[in-house]
């Protein structure tokens, strides 16, 4: 590629990246920034930090938010030290969180606004998140009258949010460029890692922001290195690949090693110009574990909405202690720029040791029959572009209509009806839509009594989910229907209460509104089908039990549809947030510091914690 196309190429990248979808590997990318800079080191590109989200209110930063330089070997880490002559100084490793940069601006010890990063002088006003994140107190003591409080957004491992088949950093930026529908952003959490208050030494700064109430929950640490030779270098490097990457609860790419003596910041970057990234902290990504292999094929994959995901099929190699034999090509656009074909010599890589990813072409088989397609290779009818996807344009595809008919059983909650149940029904001819779980499936239970790989018990049970899943509320229909971005509480909040409303709803102020319209007026038929085969009920407004209404924050002793059930069962009421109708605020820490635990002390709400309130249940 020439200069101009890797520049445009990683332009687009690095924007959907920081929009919240990843278009190539993370090594990939990489890989094009090391051509680029091969070509010209001096690239404007190469003083760009970010790119801000898209139709958001920006925010020019006071201080730059700059990136970090990169290293992925120990000989690379002792450069960057040579470099900047502080070969024998102290360094502080700490993890280098694969999330969502963010800021926070303190006033007087309160939390007054909050932003991204974005290219590091202009980001998104993301204030409104601090009524939902995690981890950030709304107060601290302080002796500066104005301190700004860097740090990482993200979604924890072990997160309660439906993240799909999207990484957890994707799903965070998700969650953060919202416009409507911000409930399960309380989902999300923060890391805070640097101040604007300098602190003789680094290592103080981190304690600093623990003692004022960040990283309490979270497990983030930093280890001080006063030795930088090449054994604890390689010592510290086995660590966090053999276990301190597993421990942490957050995803990371690598680790940020920066000088202690914060004292010395200045002089160090006076060397240099600085647009891209200060010279006293380094990234170090470990290189991921990889191998060169044979493309035999791409299994295409389709999704309830029709596009069609490419997947790469190579002989089989081992990375770490797993064999690998398939690989995510992300897109269609990908396939076509590479010009894949069979017999092509490719990389492929355990990004993070966890996910297999097609790295990069190696070797072109010339020879090799092209493996770009013109057709659905479920139907055969025609494809056509979306973005850098392809999606097939039969609504009558049988394999989209089994991603459908699987995805109304998951949001259903129909319990052991699995997409190769739903498969089995399809190919002998029981279903070919959702109305016809309502319909003729129920019309032929000792039909299904024969077919092979169900059963009597299996089969008793479908009938038994189907029963169960006819009746619901209109907010619970609408959200079932696969709308993009429309959930139950985004039908609520835009005021749909019967199916009236549904049909006659007409606003476009909010882009949910956009797509249920649109969604509408496309599937009038299907929609008109469904309604007449399901038990469909209007919102009823919520009626305040006597007991009164429970919020509940932090981590409890079961998941949160188990404790919102207890709390039906209980005779309570379950909100998503504090107000001055609230009753109690039930969290894992009294004493915390969180939004709503403050709140509800602003309000004289009382707060129990999780084992008080619960006891035994």
């Amino acid at each position: 590629m020439t200069e101009k196309e890797l520049t445009d190429k990683l332009i687009e990248y690095k924007d959907a990246y920081y929009n919240g979808e990843a278009l190539v590997s993370d090594s990939e990318f990489d890989e094009l920034e090391e051509q680029l800079k091969a070509i010209n080191p001096d690239s404007f590109y190469f003083s760009m930090v970010g790119i801000s989200a898209k139709g958001a209110k920006q925010v020019q930063h006071k201080f730059p938010m700059l990136s970090c330089g990169k290293a992925k070997t120990v000989e690379q880490v002792k450069s960057w030290l040579k470099k900047i002559n502080k070969e024998n100084e102290v360094l502080i490793a700490m993890p280098k969180i694969d999330g969502l940069s963010g800021k926070i601006v303190y006033q007087n010890g309160k939390a007054v606004s909050m932003s991204t990063r974005g290219n590091g002088k202009v980001g998104t006003d993301i204030t409104w998140l601090l009524d939902y994140i995690q981890d950030v107190p709304k107060e601290i003591k302080t002796d500066e009258d104005y301190l700004e409080v860097y740090g990482e957004i993200y979604l924890p491992k072990n997160t309660e949010f439906d993240i799909g088949d999207r990484p957890l950093r994707n799903n965070a930026t998700g969650l953060v460029g919202r416009k409507d529908d911000r409930e399960d952003c309380k989902y999300l959490h923060f890391v805070a890692y640097k101040t604007t208050k300098y602190d003789d030494s680094f290592a103080m700064t981190l304690d600093f922001l623990k003692k004022v109430g960040f990283n309490k929950k979270n497990n983030f640490s930093y280890k001080i290195m006063f030795d930088t030779g090449d054994m604890s270098l390689n010592t510290l490097y086995n660590e966090y690949i053999s276990f301190q990457r597993d421990a942490w609860i957050f995803e990371t790419d690598g680790l940020v090693l920066q000088i202690n003596d914060q004292t010395k910041y200045n002089e160090i970057d006076s060397h240099y110009v600085i647009e891209h990234h200060n010279f006293y902290r380094w990234a170090w990504k470990p290189e991921a574990e990889g191998s060169d292999t044979i493309l035999r094929g791409i299994d295409w994959q389709m999704s309830r909405l029709g596009t069609l995901m490419p997947v790469a099929v190579f002989d089989t190699v081992v990375l770490g202690d797993r064999e690998v034999s398939r690989a995510s090509l992300f897109n269609y656009d990908n396939v076509k720029n590479l010009d894949l074909r069979e017999g092509d010599k490719i990389h492929v890589i355990l990004a993070n040791d966890v996910i297999p990813y097609f790295e990069k072409l190696v070797e072109h088989n010339k020879d090799g029959k092209s493996l770009l397609i013109e057709k659905c290779p479920f139907c055969g009818s025609s494809v056509e572009l979306s973005g850098v996807n392809i999606k097939c344009t039969s609504k009558d595809c049988t394999e989209k209509i089994i991603q459908q008919l699987t995805y109304w059983c998951q949001k259903s909650e129909m319990d052991n009806i699995s997409e190769s149940t739903i498969r089995t029904l399809v190919d002998n001819g029981f279903i070919y839509s959702i109305k016809d779980f309502y319909t003729t499936l129920l019309e032929n239970k000792q039909w299904l009594l024969n077919v092979d790989g169900l059963g009597e018990s299996k089969v008793n049970n479908l009938f038994k989910q189907i029963e169960k899943s006819k009746t619901m509320t209109v907010s619970q229909f609408i959200s079932k229907l696969g709308i993009e971005l429309v959930g139950e509480k985004a039908v609520k909040k835009l005021g749909i209460k019967t199916l009236k409303d549904f049909y006659n709803f007409n606003d476009k102020q909010y882009v949910i509104g956009e797509n249920i319209i649109n969604f509408r007026n496309e599937n009038k038929q299907f929609v008109d089908e469904l309604v007449q085969v399901l038990n469909i009920q209007e919102e009823k407004e919520k009626n305040i039990l006597s007991k009164g209404t429970v919020c509940m924050t932090g981590t409890g002793p079961k998941g949160r549809k188990e404790l919102e059930k207890d709390l039906q069962s209980m005779g309570y009421t379950s909100v998503d947030s504090v107000n001055k109708d609230t009753s109690i605020l039930v969290c894992e820490d009294v004493n915390g510091t969180s939004s709503k635990l403050v709140r509800a002390r602003k309000l004289g709400i009382k707060v129990v914690s999780y084992e008080e309130f619960f006891g035994e249940i």
